[in-house]
């Protein structure tokens, strides 16, 4: 399916897309620096509260790649969803990225403090 041509000229659409893309090209390079800094190090990949002494579960660096790969998804998979919706209902293609948008920068905030020493 091609683009819409008023997807492309639409200039809250285009703010909300560079937005998300800048967050996501910012987030996937943080991580990867801060995962280049040691390769024997392990990191917090989980933390329930609620299992007691066992609440973090451990793994090492490529597993917190995922991490990468997650905001990566969100990006294209709010793109495309956004670009289906949007010939439909031009607000809910809006809605669509804006969410995109929070779920990515809830995602980096979330990866800074597993990626904490």
């Amino acid at each position: 399916m091609a683009t819409p041509q008023r997807f492309i000229h639409d200039r809250v659409v285009l703010l909300l897309l560079s937005v998300n893309i800048f967050f996501t090209v910012l987030i996937s390079v943080l991580i990867a620096f801060a995962l280049t800094g040691g390769t024997d190090r392990l990191y917090v990949i989980e933390h329930r509260p609620s299992l007691g002494l066992s609440a973090n579960r451990i793994g090492d660096s490529t597993q917190m790649t995922s991490l990468i790969v997650f905001v990566i998804f969100v990006l294209v998979f709010n793109t495309m969803l956004s670009v289906r919706s949007y010939p439909l209902r031009r607000n809910f293609a809006v809605v669509v990225l804006g969410m995109g948008t929070l779920l990515i920068l809830l995602a980096g905030v979330i990866s800074s403090f597993l990626l904490q020493k």
